[in-house]
């Protein structure tokens, strides 16, 4: 008489375990890459319909101008010196300003292509460094701007046509080979 036989005693069944585990995985894993594609491949409507897809790309909306954005015209300057000389920042000018926009204060900031960098020193004057300059969009003559702004050739239009040149009263302005982009902010006056 045989106690023990184990030729012939059962084997615990893993291969539904397995199976599942693997069909759950994958099921999961078809799942995130569904959403991580709708992601990376969806796009938003920005401004008047523009599309920017995601990651991609800079879209720029003033919250006062709501048609089609503002344009901003940057010069340059040749500051001549013995020895050496350097292109500086010179007028900027901004068109296609809505009207809505008219008693609205705007802030412009100048930036490197750093990732996260803070904003550059805009202008430099006997009083200091600055890293901004503010200006009404209205009458050059308003004394709501940087002191040591300049602004004119201002037109406030109807639509989206005002226009408005910001200037400075300093030539020792950021060099124009450091400035890669810039901002622009509005708020109530």
């Amino acid at each position: 008489m045989e106690i023990l036989k184990f030729d012939s005693a059962p084997r615990p069944s893993r291969g539904k375990n397995k199976s599942a585990s693997k069909a759950l995985f994958a099921i999961v894993g078809v799942v995130a890459l569904a959403t991580l594609g709708s992601t990376l491949a969806g796009s938003i409507t920005i401004n008047s319909g523009q599309n920017v897809e995601f990651g991609q790309g800079v879209s720029v909306t003033a919250s006062c101008d709501v048609t089609a954005g503002i344009t901003l015209a940057p010069s340059a300057t040749f500051i001549n010196a013995v020895g050496t000389g350097t292109f500086a920042l010179g007028t900027i000018g901004f068109s296609g300003i809505d009207s809505t926009c008219a008693g609205k204060v705007f802030t412009l900031k100048a930036y490197d292509n750093v990732a996260g960098s803070s904003p550059l020193t805009l202008i430099t004057t006997a009083s200091g460094n600055y890293n901004y300059a503010t200006f009404a969009f209205s009458t050059p003559t308003a004394s709501t701007k940087s002191s040591w702004a300049n602004v004119g050739n201002y037109s406030a239009g109807t639509g989206s046509n005002g226009t408005i040149d910001l200037g400075w009263t300093d030539t020792r302005t950021i060099s124009a080979t450091n400035t890669y982009k810039f901002t622009l902010e509005s708020a109530a006056n």
